[in-house]
């Protein structure tokens, strides 16, 4: 494995007042082979950055262990490990130039005059920043200067890339664009990524693999495709998608399950309480199913998403083209049963 984060443990101090003393990780497992981009999602405090940071050699765990190619760096500072961070803020030298500021950690390295040269022509030639190099940042707009930052990263050639949240301040138009290449071009150069982010859209684009925290720990690691399909929690299923899977209190009884105004089989489903899940997709408006009123509408181009109430539910559901027009109306709704899914009910919400 290139890159290896072993039962991670992080506490926080604080100052006893307005920053109390909390758990920032706990256990915190996972693995990232030769060549994988890796994602970690998670909302805002769940500790994704201050796992990166662990990578990074910036924090120091408490318990735990850092291998990067199969040797422990937990001891090592930041410059003896074989990584290279892109930050949120581009982190650029205001008075340097974009070839300047690619060049720097090479000359830091004693790299040769001729090979600094040419690593720094390729990057450039692989960003589109070829007639950028002689401009500072303060000459260039924000995905221009990502894109040095991403340079600089990639002349150094390490063994790891350390993405922490690099789209983030940019526009939507912009950093879609700039998601795109990113993938691209860590794929062509076949680099190992850890990536971190809060924006799912990036998580499922992006990644090989995702890993979901919350609250300081893995919740589920796997595929984009896996975790889309098959969360392992209520957590992981409403964090995942847009707009947000539904949860409805539900109740399973000899094999059936009612929730809302829906029923149901769902052989095998225990007694008892439980909450049901459905993506906005798998729900229906149409001629028949229950009668449901539309709250709210967005209409998106391609697609509506509409908000449903009725029989003590709240239902998000996806219609083609632009339904505006459906605000205030009543509709009919129904659920395909075999894509829904069921969970304990409460906060940890397992999977049943």
């Amino acid at each position: 494995m290139e890159l290896v984060v072993d039962s991670v443990c992080k506490r926080f101090v604080g100052d006893g007042k307005a920053r109390p003393p909390h758990d920032a990780l706990t256990d915190v497992s996972f693995e990232i082979p030769k060549g994988e981009i890796c994602v970690v999602v998670g909302p805002s405090g769940c500790g994704k950055s201050t796992t990166l940071r662990m990578v990074a050699g910036l924090d120091r765990p408490d318990r735990g262990d850092i291998l990067l190619g199969g040797a422990s760096v937990r001891e090592a500072p930041p410059q003896q490990r074989d990584v290279a961070m892109v930050f949120q803020g581009y982190a650029l030298y205001p008075h340097m130039t974009a070839r300047e500021n690619m060049e720097f950690p090479l000359k830091m390295r004693a790299v040769p005059l001729d090979e600094r040269s040419r690593r720094i022509d390729e990057a450039a030639s692989m960003l589109g920043l070829a007639k950028l190099l002689s401009r500072r940042p303060d000459q260039m707009s924000g995905g221009e200067r990502q894109r040095v930052a991403m340079g600089r990263a990639i002349v150094r050639k390490p063994r790891v890339f350390l993405f922490d949240e690099p789209l983030s301040n940019l526009d939507a138009a912009l950093r879609g664009e700039l998601r795109l290449e990113l993938g691209q071009l860590v794929r062509r150069l076949g680099a190992t990524a850890m990536y971190v982010t809060h924006d799912q859209v990036e998580a499922m684009t992006l990644a090989d693999r995702v890993v979901v925290m919350r609250a300081g720990r893995v919740e589920q690691i796997g595929a984009p495709r896996e975790i889309y399909e098959r969360p392992r929690t209520s957590f992981v299923a409403t964090f995942l998608g847009h707009p947000r899977m539904n949860l409805l209190a539900g109740e399973a009884s000899g094999g059936v399950v009612r929730a809302g105004p829906f029923t149901f089989d769902a052989a095998g489903a225990r007694d008892g309480k439980l909450e049901v899940g459905v993506r906005p997709e798998d729900v229906t408006v149409g001629d028949t199913g229950h009668p449901l009123v539309v709250r709210a509408a967005e209409p998106l181009g391609p697609e509506t998403h509409l908000l449903l109430e009725g029989h003590g539910a709240t239902l998000r559901a996806k219609v083609p083209g632009f339904a505006g027009e459906l605000v205030g109306r009543e509709v009919r709704a129904s659920i395909d049963p075999g894509r829904a899914h069921l969970f304990e009910p409460g906060a940890d919400g397992a999977r049943l």
